[in-house]
């Protein structure tokens, strides 16, 4: 024992050991563990594999794209080409129109004004005429325009003020112009009705005024083109879409497609959207855990150990899996976490974990809603099914059952979305033998989580409470009475837990180890003392005492020597509490008299008291079954106040306090000793004898 002590305290003294052991180390640990280990898997599943080819050359393989894409080359041409095919747009600014008017009526007012000016002479309204004219006049053609009607003037007024508002209405675009003012000049020269003087005024007027009013509107241009590109749609690239076939040359195209998806060996371009998406993913999958545990398992959140544990099944699992995916991902076992965290933990981390588990599975397989929908359900098919199972042959059956589902989920969607009958039965055939080989590998790896994080599960339990194990047989053959008074204690325990809502397995196994150290002094204990004297009755009290209390200590050096769980080591901690032995008390108290104080403490277990139900529960049973075995011809009257007697002294002797037992269990926990003892102790019916047939 030095031994050991010594090399735990160098251990726990160690600078890195003492480091390792501080439990947020622990946490972090496990929190780089979790995002160590899924990250690595998920870019390993995700992250494509490089092609080694260049412009020109001919494709090494069929290359598919691992992610959907734009293919932004062929997109952006087709959209160029809509664009170019938007003609040029014009507007007509409408003030050019007034301006045109105003000028041709402008002259024409001059001309009239001065026609009617009867205090100048003619010489002199032509020398105004011409200096105030806009367009260049000859004398001979202002002496024809003075000589000319005022009617045939205002005439050719307003013929030009009609052809100009036409042409300007229709629009005047800079290069028409000059065939504007040709138009222009042809029909002025065709109007017989002016003469030819006029008609050449109309002309230089007409040519002199007339200037484009359509001018090219680049912001409705590009408005148009703009909205031409927005109604070709993006072609894209679908994930597991064909690029280049094998030995296809590479075009100008697939190889812009090939740098965009990032696989090109020469090309050391990174997919950061694809890393960032990966890193967004886990952490919202590893945070949703979290939150889980830190609400309704917070037990489970204090114990590193059992949470390492949980994060090792699941990235194994995730692991085994991906492996398994590159037959077909209907045969990955995922269903062997929900099962081992089922028996390991409970079967509600274990629904949760396969939840998670699933999506994390769907995610690096090609985001299969059939797969999603089967993992799903087969897994907490698997969980509910090997819940407290007791025998290792029961998860055989839960593998069964998780692949009849898997068989039956892959067949009934695949008949909803094909017609290809042969390809969806040899489908729903991997997801039925992918079921039981979840079962497989959840019984061969259970031993190694049971051995190697001390975990204590039904299926450990139902081997402990074999007769065969050599602790139960030692206990059989060499203190045969307690071993007889432990089975009654375990079978006492197990009915009483079980009405309370514990774990009535532990309950009972517990009870059978609960006083094996008797076995290292068996005779000194009553049920062992068959046809020999008691030896207490040649020992003083407080020895006496020593060697019964002894039995506690005795009883877990024999359980470390053993190796027996610490769940099943609190039981013979602690189901004595801290009790008075009252019979060895009293005894020193008659034997000593008024010669002296006597300290209860001497005569009390050490301790601890019960701090579960399940402990608790077996202190209650062992007091009572030890005491109806003192009752001389034990009826129900005998039996119910004895146990009630019991009861209260735990109660009020305070053995009870930190065991979070309710008044309302206790009464429970009476009534199931009572109708049990009863079954045991029953009063023997006597029956007549029979009498002989009279002749």
């Amino acid at each position: 024992m030095g031994i050991n002590k010594d090399t735990g305290s160098k251990f726990k003294n160690n600078p890195i050991n003492k480091f390792l052991l501080k439990k947020g180390v622990q946490y972090s640990l496990l929190a780089l563990l979790l995002l160590a280990g899924t990250l690595s898997i998920f870019i390993l599943s995700l992250i494509p594999d490089k092609i080694d080819v260049s412009l020109g050359q001919r494709a090494p393989q069929d290359i598919y794209a691992p992610k959907t894409i734009e293919d932004i080359r062929t997109t952006e041409n087709l959209r160029n080409e809509a664009a170019n095919t938007v003609e040029a747009q014009f507007r007509i600014d409408s003030s050019v129109r007034n301006d045109v008017q105003r000028s041709i009526k402008n002259t024409f007012e001059m001309i009239y004004a001065t026609k009617h000016k009867d205090n100048l002479t003619e010489d002199e309204k032509i020398e105004a005429i011409q200096e105030e004219s806009p367009v260049n006049l000859g004398d001979d053609m202002t002496v024809n325009l003075l000589s000319e009607s005022l009617e045939s003037i205002e005439h050719l007024e307003n013929y030009l003020l009609e052809i100009t508002a036409e042409h300007l209405n229709r629009g005047i675009r800079i290069e028409d112009l000059p065939e504007i003012k040709v138009s222009g000049e042809q029909s002025l020269r065709n109007l017989t009705e002016f003469s030819e003087s006029s008609q050449l005024f109309g002309v230089r007027v007409f040519n002199q005024s007339i200037r484009p009013n359509e001018f090219y509107d680049a912001e409705r241009t590009e408005e148009l083109k703009q909205q031409a590109m927005d109604e070709v749609d993006s072609i894209i690239i679908a994930q597991d879409e064909l690029i280049a076939r094998e030995g296809e040359r590479i075009s100008v195209s697939q190889m812009q497609i090939l740098k965009e998806l990032g696989i090109l060996a020469e090309d050391g371009h990174l997919d950061y959207l694809l890393y960032l998406g990966i890193i967004i993913i886990v952490l919202l999958l590893a945070v949703t855990m979290v939150l889980y545990l830190l609400l309704f398992h917070k037990k489970l959140i204090h114990e590193p150990k059992n949470l390492l544990m949980l994060l090792l099944i699941l990235l194994l699992t995730l692991g085994v899996s991906k492996v398994l995916s590159t037959i077909t991902i209907f045969l990955m076992p995922v269903a062997t976490a929900a099962m081992l965290l089922a028996i390991l933990i409970n079967p509600k981390v274990a629904i949760v974990s396969n939840i998670i588990l699933s999506v994390m599975t769907v995610l690096i397989t090609g985001n299969s809603m059939t797969l999603l929908i089967m993992l799903l359900i087969g897994g907490t098919l698997g969980a509910m099914m090997a819940y407290r199972t007791r025998q290792r042959g029961n998860i055989l059956l839960s593998g069964f059952v998780v692949g009849a589902a898997n068989f039956f989920i892959v067949l009934g969607i695949g008949f909803m979305n094909s017609n290809e009958i042969n390809e969806i039965l040899l489908h729903a055939g991997y997801g039925a033998i992918g079921g039981g080989f979840a079962a497989v590998l959840t019984i061969g790896t259970l031993p190694f989580w049971e051995w190697a994080f001390g975990v204590l599960t039904h299926l450990k339990l139902m081997e402990m409470s074999n007769p065969n194990q050599p602790l139960l047989k030692k206990l059989l053959l060499e203190a045969p009475g307690t071993y007889h008074h432990s089975i009654i204690v375990g079978n006492l325990s197990e009915a009483a837990t079980d009405a309370v809502g514990g774990n009535a397995l532990l309950a009972r196994v517990g009870a059978f180890y609960h006083d094996i150290g008797k076995t290292l002094r068996p005779y000194f204990f009553k049920e062992n003392q068959f046809g020999v004297d008691n030896p207490h009755d040649q020992l003083k009290p407080l020895k006496s005492t020593s060697i019964i209390t002894g039995h506690v200590s005795d009883g877990m050096k024999v359980a470390k020597e053993h190796k027996l769980h610490k769940d099943i080591i609190e039981f013979i901690k602690s189901h004595h509490g801290n009790t008075l032995v009252a019979y060895f008390y009293h005894k020193e108290k008659e034997q000593r008299k008024d010669k002296g104080e006597i300290r209860e403490e001497d005569f009390r277990y050490r301790g601890p008291k019960p701090y579960t139900k399940e402990t608790a529960i077996v202190m209650l049973a062992d007091s009572v079954e030890a005491a109806i075995r003192s009752i001389h011809e034990p009826n129900q009257e005998k039996i119910e106040f004895l146990i009630e007697k019991i009861l209260q002294g735990k109660l009020q002797d305070g053995q009870l306090d930190d065991s979070h037992l309710t008044l309302n269990e206790i009464q429970r926990i009476k009534k199931v000793f009572i109708s049990t003892l009863l079954g045991i102790y029953h009063e023997r019916i006597e029956y007549p004898q029979e009498q002989g047939n009279k002749a």
